[in-house]
């Protein structure tokens, strides 16, 4: 959830797993979005 707001953890993680992190929360967020564009 802080990769959503653009915040960073307050722990530190190897910059690999961030871009992983990112990319899996971005992918999730699109599909929410689609699914909520789709039930209006």
């Amino acid at each position: 959830a802080a990769f959503m707001c653009g915040r960073e953890p307050n722990f530190e993680l190897p910059e690999e797993e961030k871009k992983e992190l990112r990319t899996f929360d971005w992918e999730g967020f699109l599909a929410m979005t689609r699914s909520a564009i789709t039930n209006k």
